[in-house]
Protein backbone atom coordinates (compact mmCIF):
# COMPACT_ATOMS: atom_id res chain seq x y z
CA UNK A 1 0.00 0.00 0.00
CA UNK A 2 2.85 2.38 0.87
CA UNK A 3 4.47 1.73 -2.50
CA UNK A 4 1.27 2.69 -4.31
CA UNK A 5 0.97 5.93 -2.34
CA UNK A 6 4.62 6.83 -3.01
CA UNK A 7 4.19 6.05 -6.72
CA UNK A 8 1.06 8.23 -6.89
CA UNK A 9 2.82 11.12 -5.16
CA UNK A 10 5.75 10.80 -7.57
CA UNK A 11 3.44 10.88 -10.58
CA UNK A 12 1.60 13.93 -9.24
CA UNK A 13 4.88 15.75 -8.56
CA UNK A 14 6.12 15.06 -12.08
CA UNK A 15 2.82 16.26 -13.51
CA UNK A 16 2.95 19.46 -11.47
CA UNK A 17 6.51 20.42 -12.38
CA UNK A 18 6.37 19.04 -15.88
CA UNK A 19 8.73 16.49 -17.29
CA UNK A 20 11.66 18.31 -18.86
CA UNK A 21 14.74 17.08 -20.65
CA UNK A 22 17.76 16.27 -18.53
CA UNK A 23 19.66 19.26 -19.92
CA UNK A 24 17.10 21.58 -18.36
CA UNK A 25 17.47 19.92 -14.96
CA UNK A 26 21.24 19.96 -14.70
CA UNK A 27 22.07 22.99 -16.84
CA UNK A 28 23.75 20.77 -19.42
CA UNK A 29 24.24 22.23 -22.84
CA UNK A 30 23.30 20.37 -26.00
CA UNK A 31 25.89 19.85 -28.71
CA UNK A 32 23.93 22.19 -30.97
CA UNK A 33 24.02 24.93 -28.36
CA UNK A 34 27.75 24.45 -27.75
CA UNK A 35 28.53 24.72 -31.46
CA UNK A 36 26.40 27.82 -31.95
CA UNK A 37 27.77 29.37 -28.74
CA UNK A 38 31.34 28.98 -30.01
CA UNK A 39 30.42 30.66 -33.30
CA UNK A 40 28.57 33.46 -31.51
CA UNK A 41 31.63 34.12 -29.34
CA UNK A 42 33.69 34.47 -32.52
CA UNK A 43 31.00 36.82 -33.85
CA UNK A 44 31.36 39.14 -30.88
CA UNK A 45 28.50 38.04 -28.63
CA UNK A 46 29.49 37.96 -24.96
CA UNK A 47 29.55 34.70 -23.05
CA UNK A 48 27.15 36.19 -20.50
CA UNK A 49 24.61 37.01 -23.25
CA UNK A 50 25.01 33.57 -24.80
CA UNK A 51 24.41 31.87 -21.46
CA UNK A 52 21.33 34.01 -20.79
CA UNK A 53 19.89 32.98 -24.17
CA UNK A 54 20.53 29.27 -23.64
CA UNK A 55 16.96 28.35 -22.71
CA UNK A 56 15.45 30.08 -25.74
CA UNK A 57 18.05 28.67 -28.10
CA UNK A 58 17.73 25.13 -26.73
CA UNK A 59 13.96 25.33 -27.13
CA UNK A 60 14.29 26.47 -30.75
CA UNK A 61 16.56 23.49 -31.42
CA UNK A 62 13.97 21.16 -29.86
CA UNK A 63 11.34 22.74 -32.12
CA UNK A 64 13.40 21.81 -35.18
CA UNK A 65 15.44 24.96 -35.79
CA UNK A 66 18.81 24.43 -37.40
CA UNK A 67 22.03 25.85 -35.98
CA UNK A 68 22.62 28.25 -38.85
CA UNK A 69 19.21 29.91 -38.52
CA UNK A 70 19.53 30.39 -34.75
CA UNK A 71 23.06 31.76 -35.15
CA UNK A 72 21.93 34.15 -37.89
CA UNK A 73 19.06 35.48 -35.76
CA UNK A 74 21.35 36.23 -32.82
CA UNK A 75 24.13 37.76 -34.93
CA UNK A 76 21.69 39.96 -36.85
CA UNK A 77 20.28 41.31 -33.61
CA UNK A 78 23.77 41.89 -32.27
CA UNK A 79 24.77 43.77 -35.43
CA UNK A 80 21.71 45.97 -34.92
CA UNK A 81 23.13 47.05 -31.58
CA UNK A 82 21.24 44.79 -29.21
CA UNK A 83 23.14 43.24 -26.32
CA UNK A 84 22.53 42.30 -22.72
CA UNK A 85 18.91 42.26 -21.59
CA UNK A 86 17.64 43.70 -24.89
CA UNK A 87 19.30 40.92 -26.89
CA UNK A 88 18.11 38.21 -24.51
CA UNK A 89 14.54 39.54 -24.58
CA UNK A 90 14.54 39.76 -28.38
CA UNK A 91 15.77 36.18 -28.75
CA UNK A 92 13.12 35.17 -26.24
CA UNK A 93 10.53 36.89 -28.45
CA UNK A 94 11.73 34.92 -31.46
CA UNK A 95 11.44 31.79 -29.33
CA UNK A 96 7.86 32.79 -28.47
CA UNK A 97 6.99 32.98 -32.16
CA UNK A 98 8.62 29.59 -32.72
CA UNK A 99 6.52 28.16 -29.89
CA UNK A 100 3.43 29.40 -31.72
CA UNK A 101 4.46 27.53 -34.87
CA UNK A 102 6.49 30.16 -36.70
CA UNK A 103 9.53 29.01 -38.64
CA UNK A 104 12.75 30.24 -36.95
CA UNK A 105 13.99 31.84 -40.13
CA UNK A 106 10.71 33.73 -40.64
CA UNK A 107 10.55 34.79 -36.99
CA UNK A 108 14.15 35.96 -37.15
CA UNK A 109 13.52 37.88 -40.36
CA UNK A 110 10.53 39.64 -38.79
CA UNK A 111 12.63 40.62 -35.78
CA UNK A 112 15.56 41.71 -37.94
CA UNK A 113 13.30 43.87 -40.12
CA UNK A 114 11.88 45.53 -37.01
CA UNK A 115 15.36 46.11 -35.58
CA UNK A 116 16.59 47.52 -38.90
CA UNK A 117 13.61 49.90 -39.16
CA UNK A 118 14.16 51.07 -35.57
CA UNK A 119 17.84 51.63 -36.25
CA UNK A 120 16.95 53.66 -39.33
CA UNK A 121 14.92 55.91 -37.02
CA UNK A 122 18.05 56.41 -34.93
CA UNK A 123 16.85 54.30 -32.01
CA UNK A 124 19.34 52.49 -29.81
CA UNK A 125 19.38 50.22 -26.79
CA UNK A 126 16.09 49.98 -24.91
CA UNK A 127 14.15 52.05 -27.46
CA UNK A 128 15.33 49.79 -30.27
CA UNK A 129 14.39 46.71 -28.23
CA UNK A 130 10.92 48.16 -27.59
CA UNK A 131 10.37 48.53 -31.34
CA UNK A 132 11.38 44.89 -31.79
CA UNK A 133 8.96 43.79 -29.05
CA UNK A 134 6.21 45.85 -30.67
CA UNK A 135 6.84 44.14 -34.02
CA UNK A 136 6.74 40.73 -32.34
CA UNK A 137 3.38 41.54 -30.73
CA UNK A 138 2.04 42.61 -34.13
CA UNK A 139 3.34 39.42 -35.72
CA UNK A 140 1.63 37.34 -33.02
CA UNK A 141 -1.63 39.22 -33.63
CA UNK A 142 -1.34 38.62 -37.38
CA UNK A 143 -0.78 34.90 -36.76
CA UNK A 144 -3.77 34.76 -34.41
CA UNK A 145 -6.00 36.49 -37.00
CA UNK A 146 -4.84 34.14 -39.74
CA UNK A 147 -5.47 31.15 -37.49
CA UNK A 148 -8.98 32.41 -36.65
CA UNK A 149 -9.76 33.04 -40.31
CA UNK A 150 -8.66 29.52 -41.24
CA UNK A 151 -10.74 28.09 -38.43
CA UNK A 152 -13.80 30.10 -39.49
CA UNK A 153 -13.29 29.03 -43.10
CA UNK A 154 -13.04 25.39 -42.08
CA UNK A 155 -16.20 25.69 -39.96
CA UNK A 156 -18.07 27.39 -42.82
CA UNK A 157 -17.08 24.63 -45.23
CA UNK A 158 -18.24 21.96 -42.79
CA UNK A 159 -21.66 23.60 -42.36
CA UNK A 160 -22.05 24.18 -46.09
CA UNK A 161 -21.87 20.44 -46.73
CA UNK A 162 -24.80 19.78 -44.48
CA UNK A 163 -22.73 18.18 -41.73
CA UNK A 164 -22.28 19.34 -38.19
CA UNK A 165 -18.77 20.10 -37.02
Amino acid sequence: MKKIIVACIAVICLALIGVQPASAWWGRKSDEFKEVAAELLKGGVSEKDINSMQGSMENMFRKGANKEDVKTVVLNLTRMGLFGRELTDSVSDVNGLVNEGENVKDAGNAVSRAAHAAKQKGLKGRALAEEVHKAIRQRKQERAKTKQAKKAQKTARGKGKGGKK
